[in-house]
């Protein structure tokens, strides 16, 4: 006995939802995979900025030497620029940055290691010479008379203490100014350090009021990282969608506030929602297809100026008859039947056969109709042309565009995912002139 079966509405809200939970899936891994990619690159950058900042650390005499042993390793150690939309290309690239870091890391210490030892020890033997002068001067004068250490008692202790906080806290906040790419963080770091420099610099050191401006500079800190982090947050997903849709991110910097960035990511969450809805309705079609006995011939995407994408596939039956159909990212499906052949020209053969084929075709039409409502699919008739020999159609096989496509194979059993071919980024791409 079988339960209540669901309405078509149903059904719909239920498909759509899956769709959404693979498109927010999708979204996450590969705004994952970038994040994981990003980490080890800064970890790249930060080993090359201690080297150069410990090498200039040793003693001239010793950093030429070490000098020229770094540079090939830190020239190794250099980032390539990733644009993908496949998650295993940033985390492939990861494990071989953690690779280089590996290997190359030791390499460094030892060599920076080598050359700050010379320079300590020629420190130390410096120190070392002048205590002995020091000695030998106190030796030679046992008669003279000996200066008195005098200490200054009157230190204000909690002041001092005060003013190293706000050194420490300006060197920080310079250090931000030049390390921070997110627009916010960098604003407030800019807008700080001049109010330290005040602080510190005051005449009349007031400690009851500069520890009140302190904090609640510190207070603004806060929520300045709390923003930075929701725009980082959300900037990652929007180059992820970037990626995924294959379009030019603008710069980190291009889009200077939250709201602005939120308006962006949630115009390339709708564009990818239609992309995704038709490149689902394009996969049904083909199954269905499959299953009823038409081989795929050619398949591809199309781009018309302002006209969104338009997905179009070419199925034949036999040598010479086939059915070519179109779906745009508003989900409208277009089929028409199509004449194969080894030319463009349409003769009067072609236009015969075209009508016989186009009345074939039309009395199946129910039944791919129907085949497609059971896997959610529902098309609903708003054009209708009846068959007639004006209404033909032909496709030459021998074009350079279908013999890329591979024309000459039969696919029929091919099962085509065009959602995770546009997520792997190696979906073909060619413009349809106006």
């Amino acid at each position: 006995m079988s339960g209540p079966k669901l309405s078509e509405a149903e059904i719909e809200r239920l498909r759509q939802e899956q769709l959404e939970r693979e498109r927010q899936e999708a979204i996450r891994r590969l705004t994952e995979a970038r994040m994981k990619y990003q980490g080890s690159c800064l970890k790249i950058r930060a080993l090359v900025e201690r080297s150069k900042t410990l090498l200039n650390e040793i003693d001239a005499p010793y950093r030429r030497e070490a000098e020229l042993q770094l540079d090939g390793i830190l020239a190794s150690l250099g980032i390539q620029d990733i644009n993908s939309s496949d998650p295993d290309v940033y985390l492939k690239e990861s494990e071989a940055i953690e690779g280089k870091l590996a290997l190359c890391s030791g390499k460094i210490e030892s060599i920076l290691d080598v050359g700050l030892n010379r320079s300590r020890n020629d420190d130390r033997a410096l120190q070392s010479n002048a205590m002995m002068q020091d000695l030998s001067s106190s030796l030679k004068d046992t008669d003279g008379v000996k200066q008195t250490l005098h200490i200054d008692f009157s230190c204000n202790y909690t002041q001092e203490s005060l003013k190293k906080v706000i050194r420490d806290t300006l060197m920080r906040y310079r250090g931000q100014v030049q390390a921070q790419s997110s627009p916010d963080l960098k604003a407030f770091y800019k807008s700080a350090v001049p109010v330290l420099d005040g602080m510190l610099n005051a005449k009349v050191f007031d400690e009851a009021d500069i520890k009140k401006r302190m904090q609640h500079l510190f207070d603004e800190e806060e929520s300045a990282v709390r923003e930075a982090k929701r725009y980082n947050d959300m900037y990652d997903e929007y180059l992820s969608l970037c990626s995924i849709l294959q379009t030019d991110p603008s710069g980190n910097g291009d889009l200077t506030s939250f709201e602005e960035l939120s308006a962006a990511v949630e115009a390339l969450r709708e564009e990818y929602r239609k992309k995704d809805e038709m490149d689902y309705i394009a996969d049904q079609i083909n199954a269905v297809m499959a299953d009823m006995g038409y081989s795929l011939v050619t398949s591809g995407v199309m781009t018309k100026k302002d006209l969104g994408e338009t997905e179009r596939s070419i199925y034949k039956n036999s040598e010479r008859s086939g059915v070519a159909v179109y779906t745009d990212q508003s989900g409208a499906v277009m089929m028409r039947m199509t004449v194969l052949g080894d030319s463009d020209e349409i003769t009067d053969d072609d236009r015969e056969f075209s009508y016989q084929s186009q009345i074939d075709f039309c009395s199946r039409h129910k039944e791919l109709v129907k085949a497609l409502a059971e896997r959610g699919v529902y098309l609903k008739q708003k054009s209708y042309r009846s068959p007639n020999r004006d209404h033909t159609f032909k496709v030459n096989l021998k074009s350079a565009d279908a013999a890329a496509s591979g024309s000459g194979k039969d696919k029929r059993s091919e099962k085509i995912d065009r959602r995770a071919r546009r997520r792997a980024g190696n979906k073909k791409m060619r413009t349809l002139q106006s």
